[in-house]
């Protein structure tokens, strides 16, 4: 078994299996059930979901086909991977990853897919095997499941459990991106909104508190009341929530089409490039190119970029008008000035073609590049794909494999599959955090950065520690060991793509030792660096500790000194915590220079000093001095040294700076100051508690002198004494 476990991964990595070998390891029609455990699960399902049972029947029926038993255990893996309130079903994974096994002994792609997910977490009662999931996801590529596909991608890009071949990475992501672009072109006609930004759990949980944010029913409330009142923004909004089904309202083009159409009749800006759209794509009404001309003309008239560029293309291709190519030209021009992004894709597409200008028909590839990048830098998918393949095959631009697998995974996570992203996040607000948990795991693997660090993080912060063991068999929860295990996975993932909170949490894992990590300053402090390269407060206040005691670091004060300074220009949460570690960092030099003083002026001088100190003095011949004349000539030379070092402390205008005490590197408990007492009477909790002291005992002075105050003030007010 494990030899042609072996032999499949060799085949996967050298792409020589074919398609027919997904069926040809297991029959696709035996599929044995009886007496199994999955068969007393399916039963059981049977009792608990009513709503269910035709699944469970399909699958439990001996006169069931081998392709309806497939299609039942997916669907059934699917409800129970990641969660559906249609019919109250909690998320088990380990009950779906058994389904999916049996549908990917039927040679279902999806199904196969999951495997490939749950071989690489090592979750739902598998075992983490990474050749087997590159196995799984190898067989799912090639029933074309994007989802597999681009996690393919996504390991040969990054060299993630295989070769690092840009190569093969490319036509990974070509197949995914061109999938994506083909299914977003078939769905013209029905409204859809694509390239949301992805939300970051860690940024909305630590805020929320911050903002009163309303509900979606309350802000639908409002438009809806202020539409009744015959506001006309708010008949627009309105009716754009219902064109695309957002803030919980069910999807209605005609109610969409009705509201904008009172919009219009209301005088609101910009309803007129909406009628002439839905017009124009027969959306909610009749297609009508005439009556969509019309609308369409009137919003160009008035400015409307989007109308401009709409109209542009009705005149190129004579819809409703008689075909104007010089006029086309011209809106197109006039929608781009206003910074429309598909005004710019149009044109580049022109040129390409060979129609940018009346003049010329020959294609113009430098300049339809440069009409693509301006659009792409401002979020533009289709100039995106564009780019892509102009770079791949050195059409306008050199060839760059780089710069073209970079363009492919950009619109590859924009397909109609990155929908599961905005499930996740709403998953989240409604604090099912096993389901949100599910969903981001398995988008982690398709390469999504946003969805590693939000699968991290909800491991990593205790979210999944409390879950409820499933009603149905046994409980989906996972241990705490893995789910250290899978956070330490998923931050890797993500800093690998430059998650900067990633890196960090990495430098945390080296630092405390979580995991299978045993404890590496210097490990830590390498990913500390990369993030505080990116601007990250705590990254740089991190370095600023490990500076100023020489942990995992040569000790250097003025580099300390710096990060905290740093740390405070970053972030004003930062200001705090940094200017009582700059407080208590003089103190610790103040410290380290008296204790040096001190040994010198006693003659307890080490043996022998680092060569990046300052060089020693000059001796000096002082045989024939009494010894209250050296006593004072070595006191008076000390003190000219010590209030040196204080005069230099604030100096940092460069970059390397001479250290102020002995440089060393420490290991944890060897920290480098001064010895004896002084390890805690100027350690950071003695000092931090000193200061809380004396911001009480402040607190305490200025409250007993209010008290004073007030009690002065009403004396006034007081009867005489008799």
């Amino acid at each position: 078994m494990v030899f042609k476990r072996i032999a499949i991964a060799v085949a996967v990595c050298c792409g020589v299996i074919s398609s027919t070998a997904v069926v040809a390891t297991t029959p696709q029609n035996d599929l044995v059930l009886t007496g199994s455990p999955l068969e007393d699960d399916l039963r059981r399902i049977q009792t608990e979901y009513s709503s269910i049972y035709p699944l469970t029947d399909a699958v439990l029926s001996s006169t069931s086909s081998p392709a309806t038993r497939r299609e039942a255990l997916v669907e059934l893996g699917d409800i129970f991977f990641y969660g559906n309130n249609t019919v109250a079903a909690s998320v088990n994974g380990t009950l779906a990853l058994s389904f999916f096994e049996k549908a990917a002994e039927l040679g279902d792609p999806r199904a196969q897919f999951h495997l490939g997910v749950a071989y690489s977490y090592g979750f739902w009662g598998f075992q983490r095997d990474e050749a087997m999931a590159m196995t799984q996801y190898y067989f799912s590529s090639l029933g074309q499941h994007m989802g597999a596909v681009m996690a393919l991608g996504h390991r040969h890009l990054l060299g993630i459990h295989a070769p690092k071949n840009c190569e093969s990475a490319v036509r990974y992501y070509e197949v995914a991106a061109n999938k994506a672009m083909e299914l977003r072109e078939a769905n013209l006609s029905q409204p859809a909104i694509y390239d949301l930004p992805y939300r970051r759990l860690k940024n909305v949980h630590e805020t929320q508190h911050k903002k009163n944010i309303p509900s979606d029913s309350a802000i639908v409330d409002y438009y809806q009341f202020s539409a009744d009142k015959g506001d006309p923004e708010a008949t627009i909004n309105l009716a754009t929530l219902h064109f695309y089904g957002a803030r919980g309202l069910s999807q209605d083009v005609i109610r969409a089409a009705e509201l904008f159409q009172k919009a219009y009749d209301l005088g609101a800006s910009g309803s007129a490039y909406n009628l002439g759209h839905l017009y124009n794509h027969g959306i909610g009404v009749k297609q009508d190119n005439a009556t969509a001309f019309k609308y369409l003309q009137e919003a160009s008239e008035e400015g409307n970029m989007a109308a401009q560029n709409e109209l542009a293309y009705m005149y190129l291709h004579g819809k409703g008008t008689t075909r104007n190519h010089e006029k086309a030209l011209s809106l197109f021009k006039a929608a781009a000035k206003q910074g429309s992004t598909e005004a710019f894709y149009n044109l580049g597409v022109l040129h390409l073609q060979g129609a940018g200008s009346v003049k010329s028909r020959d294609p113009e590839y430098e300049v339809a590049h440069g009409y693509f990048q301006v659009a792409a830098h401002q979020g533009h998918t289709l100039s995106s794909h564009k780019l892509a393949h102009m770079s791949l095959h050195g059409i306008g631009t050199s060839r760059s494999c780089k710069n073209a697998v970079d363009s492919f995974k950009h619109v590859a996570e924009r397909g109609e599959w990155d929908r599961m992203m905005a499930r996740a996040f709403k998953d989240f607000k409604n604090q099912d955090y096993e389901a949100a948990f599910m969903k981001y795991a398995v988008m982690a693997q398709q390469g999504y950065e946003v969805a590693q660090h939000n699968a991290a993080y909800l491991l990593d912060y205790g979210f999944l520690t409390s879950l409820i063991p499933s009603a149905v068999v046994v409980s989906s929860s996972l241990s705490s060991d893995e789910m250290t295990h899978g956070a330490i996975q998923l931050y890797k993932l993500a800093a690998i793509q430059g998650n900067v909170d990633a890196n960090l949490k990495i430098g945390d894992f080296y630092y405390y030792g979580r995991g299978d990590h045993a404890v590496d300053y210097a490990k830590a402090s390498a990913h500390y660096s990369l993030a505080s390269k990116r601007a990250n407060a705590q990254a740089m206040f991190n370095l600023g500790l490990m500076y100023e005691h020489g942990v995992g670091v040569q000790q250097d004060f003025h580099l300390a000194k710096r990060f905290f300074d740093k740390a405070i220009e970053a972030h004003s949460d930062a200001r705090v915590p940094a200017t009582l570690a700059l407080w208590k960092l003089k103190t610790h030099m103040w410290v380290v220079s008296w204790k040096r003083w001190w040994d010198e002026l006693v003659g307890n001088v080490p043996p022998s000093t680092p060569a990046t100190m300052s060089p020693p003095e000059p001796e000096v011949d002082d045989s024939d001095a009494g010894f209250g004349d050296a006593f004072a000539s070595r006191v008076a030379s000390l003190l000219t040294k010590w209030f040196s070092l204080d005069g230099s402390e604030g100096d940092d205008t460069v970059e390397t700076v001479e250290p102020m005490a002995e440089p060393r590197v420490g290991t944890g408990s060897d920290i480098a100051w001064a010895s004896g007492v002084s390890d805690f009477v100027f350690s950071d909790d003695f000092l931090i508690l000193v200061l809380a002291l004396a911001l009480g005992a402040v607190l305490y002075i200025r409250s007993e002198r209010q008290n004073r105050l007030d009690a002065e003030a009403r004396e006034p007010l007081q009867a005489p004494a008799q």
